[in-house]
C-alpha cells in the first residue's frame, strides 16, 4: 500500500471511531465537505444484507464466511472452517464497515460468546483492515486486503441464509 493510501486508511478509521451513532448533525450536510453522489449511496445500499463466501484453505480445509452488513454501518459476521479431519471451527464476529471511493474497510470490535459481546482492544491495529474494491455490484463483491493480498469474491444471499452450507454448488461460487 501507497504511503498516502495508508494514511488515507488510518485518518478515516480513526474518525469514524470518533463518531457519536447517537448525535444529530447540527451543520449541514456539504457545509465542510462535499455531499457523496448517488452511485456513491448506492454502492453503500448494495452492501447491506448477507453476503456468503467460502474459500478452499490449507489440508483440504474450506473456510465459509456469512457476512451480515446493516445499513447503520455495523456487521456481523460467522466463521466457520471447516477441517478434513472434521475438527470444525466456529466464530462470530462484530463491528463497523464502510466504503470509501474503491477503499471498503472493516473494524473489529469484539466476538459474539454465548449471546454476549466479549470487546476487542480498540488499540490493537490488528482489528483494522482495509481492502482494495476489485468488483462490486448487488449480486457479487470482490475485495482484497492491503497488507495480505488474500481476495476474497462473495455472494448476496437471501436474509434466510444460515451456515452450513454443504453443497458449495448451490451457490455457484468457485472455490479459489
Amino acid at each position: 500500500m501507497e504511503r498516502w493510501q495508508q494514511i488515507f486508511v488510518v485518518t478515516l478509521l480513526s474518525s469514524t471511531l470518533c463518531i457519536n451513532t447517537t448525535a444529530t448533525p447540527t451543520i449541514e450536510t456539504g457545509t465542510f465537505k462535499p455531499e457523496i453522489s448517488k452511485s456513491e449511496m448506492d454502492r453503500w445500499q448494495e452492501m447491506v444484507g448477507k453476503w456468503y463466501g467460502l474459500k478452499n484453505i490449507g489440508n483440504g480445509g474450506i473456510r465459509h464466511q456469512l457476512m451480515n452488513r446493516r445499513a447503520d454501518g455495523t456487521y456481523i459476521i460467522e466463521l466457520l472452517i471447516e477441517n478434513k479431519d472434521g475438527n470444525n471451527r466456529y466464530q462470530a464476529e462484530v463491528g463497523h464497515w464502510g466504503i470509501s471511493g474503491p477503499i471498503y474497510f472493516t473494524i473489529f470490535r469484539g466476538w459474539i460468546e454465548d449471546g454476549e459481546i466479549s470487546p476487542s482492544s480498540p488499540y490493537d491495529p490488528y482489528n483494522y483492515d482495509a481492502y482494495e474494491i476489485i468488483n462490486q455490484n448487488e449480486n457479487i463483491f470482490q475485495y482484497r486486503h492491503f497488507s495480505t493480498g488474500n481476495e476474497y469474491t462473495i455472494k448476496k444471499v437471501s436474509a434466510e441464509f444460515k451456515l452450513p452450507v454443504k453443497d458449495k454448488r448451490q451457490l455457484n461460487i468457485s472455490s479459489e
